[in-house]
């Protein structure tokens, strides 16, 4: 089946390609009377535009966003739940302002996305060093939900991907200031410094520390100070979304969680918290543990990718790009060292479930991402504990 890997991912990549390409050609993109096309970059453009007119702090107030992105998008007024809103921090904001230099035109949407998208691959590859990368790569279904929704999925994944391959690399400061970016995305960024303060990799969290600081306080010099308390005010509002969203059946289940599954299956709010926890801190847990015994970087790095998925209650399909850097290096862990059961088979399934996701958890009430997660993680401990005797792990052939 390997051998056939290129021509069942070129396969993939034409469907992939005729849907996308259905959806422009249907949109007022090239029909006159076409349907106006919405996505999170819409939101990001607006936001942008706003802060490169001088109006930064009032994109975290939802009336002039919606206002903004009403006149982008006219469609959207029959919405009476309008579902979006500008919660990220003025660090990540900062990095954005110039698209809001550029008209709202697929010129913009591209200047966004195909830097953030070459670093990903690149990242990728890097990791795999396999001349069927980027063949997979570009059959991986959440490549396509984050060019759906003109995301930030390439970006994060690709500083995180980057801060682990430089600290494998023996250079902890060009780590550190990879993991400082990766602070624009707080809830994916925290489970990262704790593992490496916990083994000693002072370097790289004094220079992720230093990072993040400079770009917060650039941002705040940039973008105004008031966007600090604005932005704290819109977590209170994103919080509530995630807690008593305005559409159920579009956020739970497009929520990759163990908070979301709880709340599909009608567990109150406080208890699916605390299950969430629970589960979170066995994994950070379990990800110091790889982390302090096995000597492999490829499953230390696989397990704390895993981790900061598992860990974090809010999740959405375009972050699951992140999962191609566990498939990644546990590919070249099994290359190298042989297969265990089951491996292959979750990878597989890791690989192509982000686009199905949402609506397999829409129709029967099951988030399966984080179940896959944890039986990742579960199999890079199994590894860990039987580093010392591989007698006592049974493999397959490559």
């Amino acid at each position: 089946m390997l051998r056939h890997v290129k021509l069942y991912c070129g396969l993939l990549v034409v469907v992939y390609l005729t849907l996308a390409l259905g959806y422009v050609i249907h949109s007022n993109l090239v029909t006159p009377n076409g349907y106006s096309i919405f996505s999170d970059f819409t939101v990001f453009w607006a936001a942008a535009h706003m802060a490169a007119t001088g109006h930064a702090a009032d994109a975290y107030s939802t009336g002039p966003l919606q206002h903004l992105v009403l006149t982008l998008v006219p469609g959207l007024e029959n919405n009476t739940n309008p579902d979006f809103g500008w919660f990220y921090p003025p660090s990540f904001y900062l990095l954005l302002l110039p698209i809001g230099f550029l008209s709202y035109t697929p010129f913009a949407y591209g200047a966004f996305i195909l830097p953030t998208l070459g670093a990903y691959a690149l990242v990728v590859q890097r990791i795999c060093h396999d001349d069927r990368t980027l063949w997979v790569l570009s059959a991986f279904s959440a490549v396509w939900v984050n060019l759906y929704r003109g995301q930030n999925g390439f970006l994060t994944a690709a500083l995180a991907g980057a801060s682990l391959l430089a600290l494998d690399n023996k250079r902890p400061w060009l780590s550190g200031v990879l993991l400082g970016l990766l602070s624009i995305k707080p809830h994916l960024f925290m489970l990262f410094p704790l593992i490496l303060l916990t083994t000693g990799q002072w370097k790289t969290v004094g220079a992720a520390a230093l990072t993040a600081g400079c770009l917060m306080t650039t941002g705040l010099i940039v973008l105004g100070p008031d966007t600090l308390s604005a932005w704290m005010d819109s977590t209170r509002l994103a919080r509530h979304l995630v807690e008593n969203p305005p559409i159920i059946d579009r956020y739970w289940p497009a929520m990759p969680t163990l908070f979301a599954q709880c709340r599909l299956l009608g567990i109150s709010t406080e208890t699916s918290y605390a299950i969430h926890l629970t589960v979170a801190s066995i994994a950070s847990l379990s990800v110091l543990f790889i982390w302090r015994r096995h000597p492999d970087p490829a499953l230390r790095n696989s397990a704390l990718v895993t981790g900061s998925l598992l860990i974090s209650p809010y999740l959405m399909p375009y972050d699951l790009t992140w999962l191609a850097l566990p498939i990644a290096w546990m590919y070249r862990a099994g290359t190298r060292t042989g297969w265990h059961v089951g491996e292959r088979t979750l990878l597989f399934l890791m690989w192509i479930i982000p686009l199905p996701s949402p609506a397999i958890a829409r129709l029967i009430s099951l988030q399966v991402v984080p179940f896959l997660l944890l039986g990742l993680l579960g199999l890079i401990l199994k590894r860990t504990l039987t580093a010392q005797n591989p007698a006592l792990s049974p493999k397959i052939p490559q």
